[in-house]
């Protein structure tokens, strides 16, 4: 029986002496007559309606019903809050290792954070706005060509990792982490895709500005593809980075009639280009080179990332693609239910 319960139970005999242990069984909810016995029993001798490993607790509680719920209500309240803080703002007397306890018992344990872009009050108003103007107009999602840069690097893993190993094992050579000093390459690259399938992916050498941008980019290949008449219905995605505003880049998707779709700012997660990111990277994997100069590694990386790309077409990321174009309703919808805040996508 847990605190959920536990702890009504006595709060329910305390605030109604009179009501029967079937009445408080049911009032409770989810616990037998008999459950309700062995809580009090248990209450009676110890102060505690949990059970505890070990010898049960010769002395009182050392947290109230109404300070674990004070507890729980706070770091509902402050989800990142310290255990030093949640133990200063409430004024406890009581050990960390008490409060984490109280918390694991409903469930609040600690997680990695998703990391998401910070969005202001005018962020989530422009997303709402775009995410209903697609709703009510049934908006298309097959017409759209999904555009981005991204970054691949050697050695992918970012944050904290956790490995699960025996007490005093810890520098044991299967539980380590391997770090390297020097030595990691980045390449920068950009690609697109349709309903049909992946673009070409292009290698972005150097700060991107807008005129290489147009150069190698949109020229070579955003052009030529709404040049066709058949890709005449479709129309081009891409964020709002300064690149894309700059208004060479404006002026020419302007100049050579490729229709432009208003992006919201802050809104990778509406894009499923972004997914097609992270399948891409962890296709390359934790790759290291060694030796070599710095550009020779950016070679090799290139190398490798080109082929990944080109793997992932091989492998059917055309049925991927066609799974995130047919989720892309439900994208929307969960940013409207957001009220225009972060989603899980």
């Amino acid at each position: 029986i847990d605190s959920l319960r536990a702890w009504p139970v006595v709060d329910a005999r305390n605030k109604h002496p009179n009501m029967s242990l079937t009445q408080i069984a049911r009032h409770v909810g989810g616990i037998s007559r008999s459950g309700v016995t062995a809580v009090l029993k248990r209450y009676a001798s110890t102060n505690d309606p949990l059970v505890r490993k070990g010898q049960p607790r010769a002395t009182r509680r050392k947290l109230t019903a109404d300070q674990a719920k004070e507890i729980i209500d706070y770091t509902e309240l402050h989800p990142f809050a310290s255990l030093t803080t949640i133990k200063t703002g409430l004024g406890l007397n009581v050990s960390h290792s008490t409060i984490t306890r109280r918390l694991r018992e409903v469930g609040l344990n600690t997680h990695r954070p998703a990391r998401k872009p910070r969005l202001t009050v005018a962020h989530k108003e422009e997303r709402l706005l775009f995410c209903n103007q697609r709703l009510d107009e049934l908006f298309d999602w097959n017409r759209v060509f999904f555009s981005d840069e991204s970054t691949v690097s050697t050695s992918q893993e970012k944050g904290v990792d956790w490995v699960r190993r025996y007490r005093g094992k810890r520098y044991e050579e299967q539980n380590l982490r391997k770090t390297s000093a020097s030595g990691r390459v980045s390449v920068h690259v950009w690609g697109g895709m349709t309903i049909l399938g992946p673009t070409k992916l292009v290698r972005i050498t150097g700060r991107l500005t807008a005129q290489k941008y147009v150069m190698q980019i949109l020229s070579r290949h955003v052009k030529p593809f709404f040049a066709k008449p058949e890709n005449r219905c479709m129309i081009f995605q891409q964020d709002n980075s300064p690149v894309h505003r700059a208004n060479h880049t404006q002026n020419y998707l302007e100049r050579n009639h490729v229709p432009v779709m208003k992006w919201p700012v802050c809104s990778p997660d509406l894009s499923p280009i972004e997914n097609y990111w992270q399948a891409l990277k962890r296709k390359v994997g934790n790759v290291r080179f060694e030796g070599g100069t710095a550009e020779s590694k950016q070679d090799q990386l290139w190398n490798t990332i080109k082929t990944a790309w080109e793997e992932l077409a091989a492998e059917g990321s055309h049925q991927l693609i066609q799974r995130y174009y047919a989720g892309m309703g439900a994208r929307i919808q969960a940013c409207k239910e957001a009220r225009g805040g972060s989603t899980r996508y």
